[in-house]
């Protein structure tokens, strides 16, 4: 998988691969004799030259994964092109072969291919999948009337069949701007759109986006998110993916990414919304890259749960929160409504929390609260008032659990993966792991490097095929203030635990688990001896690339998830 800078860097490139492709295309003799490019687009269909062209570049590389099932349609044209069929195969570039319009699509910024689309109806007709995979897969909406409004428009036109992915984006209106370079008209829309979005904060917006997406069918990911992907590519080094609406209305004034009240309205509207759009929907994320997205407040469900929510919750697979546990969360209270949440979602395969347990303060003592979530997580019997009053235990069967920015003991860890007999991946992101206060087991200068040495012990009994360790935190004996970070380089590389029966699963530990620990004296030390002793140097460790969405923030993937023509 190439990288971000190097798919950018790949673009100038791109662009005189397609020119020479043109050439070869159009050569009536050998290869190596050069065409004028007029020549070439004047020359009857000639796929086979042109897949000659691109050696390194398999069939529709640039265009659809393998793998992704598009809407069925016939390869006949549209009826209303039949008509005009004659005339328009006069176009140069419709009688290009679907292979080569998008190896020449592929480098072109939006505009450039908006503008090749419109050249004719063949044109639009072959580019339609390439068009719509990247443009209409994945797309991103604010809570404002307009935006809601566009998004009910695709859902309602062509473009519905291929829409699973819709996010929305915590975007919200603080300040216009009042100089003389903003007309009056950019001026009201603003205020009106900000009153708008404050009137949503009281009496909610569920109607709205039950209306938006009634009429997607294919929908399958409802995604929250407080920042814009970086993946635009096409665009330029710095494009982004925005929500639709958002380029205009800057015009006028601030938007910036709202507060935990106004992504709490977002969530529990979405939700109410899809639930009452009777969406079937298969993964819910709350994403943020700042402080937690939600309290656990924020997660509050009507008790009893109307018939339409549950359904909903029961659907999903793929569950991603990201919170903000408060003091008093941690302390007395647990976290009741996200406890409530799991045990309505028993279909759930891949659980990932983030819970943004505010290290800083953190005293290393084991509060109540806490240890009574990490309990009812681990569906052990109740120790405790706090855990007692929690819901029943969770149902689901994961494949995959993902844990960030907690403080967690070995033991607590493995207690919640030995609790899930069907767990094959654990990831572990952000975190500290310690030992309850008044353990002396652990030798007096034990560190990070022990406890993962531990956590890799206790998964060996386990069903657990996969830990992936991204960047933990080691506190220091001088006081809770100092922690020392600890990362290997790259948040792809896993610990592979077993693989395929009669293989050799491990190889070159110390090469593969080299931490680096950055110490508050800001000098680093290695320890890439971590588990050289756990594993023999005869022994295989092999790194894989985890294709999950990590902590984030890594969530993209590259798909897109904006709109073509706004930002």
């Amino acid at each position: 998988m190439r990288t971000r800078h190097a798919k950018r860097a790949g673009l100038h490139t791109d662009r005189m691969d397609v020119l020479q492709a043109l050439q070869v295309c159009a050569m009536p003799g050998a290869p190596g004799t050069a065409a004028p490019l007029s020549d070439a687009l004047s020359q009857p269909d000639q796929s086979s030259h042109c897949q000659s062209a691109f050696p390194h570049t398999p069939k529709r590389a640039c265009a659809l994964p393998h793998n992704h099932v598009l809407p069925s349609s016939s390869s006949a044209l549209p009826s209303e092109m039949t008509s005009d069929a004659d005339r328009q195969l006069a176009s140069s570039f419709a009688r290009l072969p679907t292979e080569l319009l998008s190896r020449i699509a592929r480098p072109l910024s939006t505009t450039d291919f908006c503008a090749l689309r419109s050249t004719c109806k063949l044109v639009d007709h072959k580019l339609l999948n390439e068009f719509a995979y990247e443009f209409f897969r994945k797309k991103q909406f604010m809570m404002t009337s307009a935006s809601l409004q566009a998004l009910k428009d695709i859902s309602n036109s062509r473009f519905s069949d291929y829409l699973s992915h819709v996010v929305i984006g915590t975007d919200q209106l603080f300040n216009s701007k009042w100089d003389g370079s903003i007309t009056i008209d950019d001026k009201r829309k603003y205020r009106a759109t900000a009153d708008e979005q404050k009137l949503f904060g009281h009496i909610g917006c569920a109607s709205k986006f039950e209306d938006a997406i009634a009429g997607l069918s294919r929908l399958e990911t409802l995604d929250i998110r407080d920042f814009n992907s970086a993946t635009r590519f096409r665009d330029g080094q710095f494009a982004q993916w925005r929500s639709y609406g958002v380029a205009e209305l800057r015009k006028a004034g601030t938007v910036g990414f709202g507060n935990l009240e106004w992504a709490t309205c977002i969530y529990q509207n979405i939700l109410l919304g899809a639930a009452a759009a009777n969406a079937r929907i298969k993964s819910l994320e709350v994403i943020s890259k700042r402080n937690g997205c939600l309290h656990d407040s924020s997660l509050s469900i009507a008790k009893p749960m109307a018939p339409n929510l549950s359904s909903l919750l029961s659907g999903l697979t793929k569950l991603h929160l990201d919170i903000m546990a408060n003091w008093e969360d941690l302390k007395f209270v647990g976290l009741p409504n996200l406890c409530y949440l799991l045990q309505n979602t028993p279909n759930v395969e891949w659980l990932r929390l983030n819970i943004d347990m505010a290290l800083s303060e953190y005293d290393g003592t084991e509060d109540k609260g806490w240890i009574g979530f990490l309990q009812w997580l681990a569906k052990e019997p109740p120790s405790s008032d706090v855990i007692a009053k929690y819901t029943p235990a969770p149902t689901f069967e994961l494949k995959q659990l993902d844990l960030g920015r907690i403080v967690v003991s070995p033991d607590r860890l493995l207690a919640i993966v030995a609790a899930y007999p069907s767990l094959k991946t654990l990831a572990l992101s952000r975190s500290t792991l310690t030992e309850p206060s008044g353990t002396t087991t652990p030798p007096a200068d034990a560190g990070t490097a022990y406890l993962v040495k531990r956590v890799l012990t206790g998964l060996d009994n386990t069903t657990v095929e996969k830990f992936i360790p991204r960047a933990l935190i080691q506190r220091t004996s001088e006081g809770r203030g100092d922690v020392q970070w600890i990362s290997r380089g790259t948040t792809k590389d896993s610990i592979q635990l077993r693989g395929q029966p009669g293989q050799s699963e491990f190889k070159d530990a110390a090469s593969l688990i080299s931490f680096r620990i950055q110490t508050p004296a800001c000098k680093s030390m290695s320890v890439s001896s971590l588990i050289a002793d756990y594993y023999p140097a005869s022994d295989d460790v092999s790194a894989s690339d985890d294709g999950g969405e990590g902590d984030e923030d890594e969530s993209d993937g590259g798909e897109s998830n904006g709109d073509e023509d706004e930002d």
